[in-house]
């Protein structure tokens, strides 16, 4: 069943869903689009009658159950077609538990070919909650607006040989594909604790692959990646469409190697937003997570204004927070409500180590459609 149609998108609304009253948060379950649905991350939460409370307490395979089950609902509500990107966000505590998750995802998902990406967090913001599964889906056959493409260093403790390893089987499935770095529109890095003083050595290669505009970016430090001799995973979304620099800053540092935003097509991707001042390098509003998010959006907004769009445009988010975020981050919702409005873009939520600056509470990443 479609929700509320604005523009050439539509929230997902199926007929049951009872596990949560959706109508009571700033995201919307799934977000239907011409050629792309988006669903938000989820997991188990639930509301438990007997207990009256929002929880996602379980069993892995417990939890596996209802996240599925809340997937086929939305799934069977929209009008997809296959899957591009499936995001498994796991927590330590199920390390050793991926031939179970496995598992579900095989039977689950039909064994359809996708780009299938799995991460670390250091939890989720429900901290009984062990998985989060977000999934973008085609909704035309050899749709070709959109390609996601994943890869995860490995083989060496140094950085930059594994950013530079990355790179270089990415070059090779973009030539597979007909595709060159030009197409590239984005990149999200997760990159270990451990290594975070090499990190400025990345910038040397992502200067070697990628081309001028380059792509918007997300860079988020993890305790830990998926496997013990990971130091770096990089998530690429490209496009067929020629791309161009959305940069509402007088002043953008010729040594950055991403853009603050990419139009490619009627598709904005937004770089990770935090409460910094963008000229001057000040961190704002530090500690405080609230302020930090309402700067966030109005800093998104000033980005879509560039390109005749505006914060209606938005149709997914994932916000990154750190652990001393998360005391105030369920009051971020009313912020969300105040400048998003309906309906609203879906949305994922995962704990991080720590950001690039010290001092952010959150950062978010974010898309967004074009009517025109």
């Amino acid at each position: 069943m479609a929700g509320e149609m604005i523009n050439n998108r539509h929230a997902i609304k199926p007929n049951e869903f009872p596990w949560l009253d959706s109508s009571r948060y700033s995201f919307s379950l799934g977000m239907h689009t011409e050629k792309v649905t988006f669903l938000s991350g989820h997991t188990a939460s639930r509301y438990i009658s007997n207990k009256n409370i929002v929880s996602a307490e379980g069993t892995l395979e417990e939890q596996l159950k209802i996240v599925y089950s809340k997937i086929k609902s939305i799934y069977e509500a929209s009008e997809s077609k296959e899957i591009l990107h499936f995001i498994e966000y796991i927590t330590p505590a199920v390390s050793k538990d991926i031939a179970l998750i496995n598992k579900y995802r095989d039977k689950e998902i039909d064994s359809q070919e996708s780009i299938h990406t799995r991460i670390m967090c250091n939890r989720l913001l429900r901290k009984e909650a062990l998985i989060e599964i977000e999934i973008i889906y085609n909704n035309k056959l050899n749709q070709e607006d959109l390609i996601f493409l994943s890869k995860s260093g490995k083989g060496t403790k140094d950085l930059a040989v594994q950013t530079e390893y990355i790179y270089e089987q990415i070059e090779k499935d973009l030539k597979r594909l007909g595709l060159q770095w030009e197409n590239v529109v984005n990149t999200t890095e997760f990159i270990s604790k451990d290594v975070l003083h090499s990190y400025k050595d990345t910038g040397a290669i992502r200067k070697k692959f990628l081309t001028n505009p380059y792509p918007a970016s997300t860079g988020i430090i993890m305790k830990e990646l998926k496997n013990k001799d990971e130091l770096i995973q990089v998530h690429f979304a490209v496009s067929k469409n020629n791309k161009q620099i959305i940069n509402p800053y007088n002043q953008w540092h010729p040594s950055l190697t991403f853009s603050p935003a990419i139009q490619a097509g009627k598709f904005i991707f937004i770089s990770g937003l935090a409460a910094f001042n963008y000229e001057t390098g000040e961190i704002l509003y530090p500690g405080d997570v609230e302020k930090q998010t309402e700067y966030i959006y109005k800093e998104m907004e000033k980005i879509l204004q560039i390109a005749n769009g505006s914060l209606k445009d938005v149709i997914r988010t994932v916000d990154y927070v750190v652990s001393d975020g998360l005391k105030n981050y369920a009051k971020t919702d009313k912020i969300r409500k105040n400048l998003l409005g309906s309906p609203y873009p879906t949305s994922t939520g995962i704990v991080c180590e720590r950001l690039l600056r010290k001092g952010l509470m959150i950062e978010i990443e974010a898309m967004a459609l074009l009517d025109n």
